[in-house]
This record gives structure tokens, C-alpha cells and sequence, in this order.
């Protein structure tokens, strides 16, 4: 575990000065949306950085899985956060919170801009990624992949899949005209309110199994991952914030008593 340090705190120094970039990019524009990218890129630097600074052999099978799935997810992440349009604000283009944030701190932005969204999203970046840092800072191979690897990689292809697909239906169904203030309850939607958040913490429960590779402390201690990310999810940034634009429609009320909040299933008749 000791020789897992070097590589994850180079790890670390990247993905702050990245966010230090898009920091400085995103107070130029004016516009704090510059975080969505630096997050899904920044997983994408954790896993990279740290595989390269363990000094270990490139073909290790374990680190090029971990680092794809990485890679594939941060890059699809990256892109549709950019490109979304639903949950920012109309005029600006910025997401809403960040939005109010602006409206809100004045002249203290600067600063609290880059301690509360940027530098946040450094830690959790760190302490999320903890299974793809399990694997790619080790320095040694862990091993050929085992049943616990391709039970993972089952996992993380289910979760990924339900998010792709729920933020894709979404997506299609926004940009329509006809569809401005209605409720989104086909698809995916139709058996939960949130599936696209049920398949982003599935993905992190994914990368949790393959980082049991050894059966040691350091890889348990990556439960973290999902567990934290399935907490922001329901309790803080995701649900909460998604559910309290919608508390005055009556059609999404309607909505909510019919279906499950998170773990798709089938609707309850009216």
C-alpha cells in the first residue's frame, strides 16, 4: 500500500491543476459550466496518471479494463453534460445552481467559486475513483482476471447502459417542442424516476468488484466509491435538487406515487 501513495498523490496534482485551468476558463466565460468537463476528465487523468507513475508493465490486463471503463465513462459523461440543455438556465446557458450561486456571492465569487465547484469536485473525484486507483497505482500485476473481475465488468456494463440510454431518451424527448413542461414517463423513465442516477451508481458498485482483486484492507476501503456516490445521489445533488423543480406539478406528483424513485420497477397502477 505504501508504494500506492507516490502515484496517487501525482494523481492528485494533476487533477488540481486541471480544474485550476477550467477554473481560470470558466471565470473568463463567465460561466461555471467549465466544471462538467474537468469531472468527466478528470477521472480519465486519475486513472492514467496513476497507472503511468506505478512504473508498472502497460499490459496488465486489470489496468487497461479499469482504465477503458474510465475512459468510456468519463468521456460520455464529459460530453453530455456540455451539450445538455434541460436544468440550466435559459437566458445564460449555465447550469441553474451555478447560476444562483453567481447571483448570490457577489464579490466573494472568485474564491468561493473555485473552493465550493471546483476544488470540491477534486476531492470527490479522489475519493470516487478510490476503485480505479486500487487498480491502476498498484505496482504490481494483482493478478490474471478472476470471476470478481468479470462480475464487475456485468455490472458496470448493465449500469452504464441504463445511463446512456435514460440520458439519450431524455435528451430526444427535450428537444422536442411538444414535450416543453410535461413529464417525461416513457422508456426507461416509465419504470423509474431516476435511471439514469440507478445506472451511474450501479457503474461505481462495478468498479468496486474488480478492485477486489487482493482481498486487503486498502481494496475494501473502495466501497467508498459507490456508497458515496449513491448518498450524493439520493440525498444531496441528485433527487433532492431534481424532484423540488417538479413539487408544484400536479402531473409529476401524479408521476412520483406511481413509480420508483431510483431502482427501476414496474409502475403501480393508478
Amino acid at each position: 500500500m505504501i508504494f500506492m501513495i507516490i502515484p496517487i498523490l501525482w494523481s492528485l496534482l494533476a487533477v488540481f491543476g486541471l480544474f485550476l485551468i477550467f477554473y481560470f476558463i470558466g471565470l473568463y466565460q463567465k460561466s461555471f459550466n467549465t466544471v462538467d468537463i474537468a469531472y468527466g476528465a478528470g477521472f480519465i487523468l486519475v486513472a492514467v496518471v496513476s497507472w503511468i507513475v506505478s512504473g508498472s508493465d502497460f499490459l496488465i490486463e486489470r489496468k487497461i479494463l479499469s482504465t477503458v471503463l474510465v475512459i468510456l465513462w468519463g468521456v460520455r459523461i464529459a460530453v453530455f453534460l456540455t451539450l445538455r440543455k434541460f436544468g440550466k438556465d435559459e437566458e445564460t446557458g449555465e447550469d441553474r445552481r451555478f447560476k444562483i450561486y453567481r447571483d448570490e456571492w457577489g464579490k466573494t465569487l472568485w474564491w468561493r467559486g473555485f473552493l465550493q465547484i471546483y476544488l470540491s469536485q477534486v476531492i470527490l473525484i479522489m475519493i470516487i475513483g478510490l476503485p480505479v486507483l486500487v487498480v491502476t497505482a498498484n505496482t504490481s500485476n494483482g493478478g490474471p482476471l478472476g470471476v470478481l473481475d468479470y462480475i464487475g465488468i456485468s455490472i458496470w456494463s448493465i449500469g452504464f447502459l441504463f445511463e446512456f440510454i435514460a440520458d439519450l431518451q431524455m435528451h430526444i424527448f427535450k428537444k422536442k417542442t411538444e414535450n416543453k413542461g410535461k413529464i417525461m414517463t416513457k422508456g426507461l423513465w416509465k419504470y423509474s424516476r431516476h435511471p439514469n442516477y440507478f445506472g451511474e451508481i450501479t457503474m461505481w458498485f462495478g468498479l468496486f468488484f474488480i478492485a477486489l482483486y487482493e482481498l486487503k484492507a486498502w481494496n475494501f476501503v473502495s466501497i467508498l466509491s459507490p456508497i458515496i456516490i449513491a448518498m450524493l445521489l439520493i440525498y444531496v445533488t441528485g433527487l433532492p435538487l431534481a424532484e423540488k423543480r417538479f413539487e408544484n406539478n400536479e402531473d409529476y406528483q401524479d408521476y412520483k406515487k406511481r413509480t420508483s424513485a431510483l431502482i427501476p420497477w414496474f409502475s403501480k397502477k393508478k
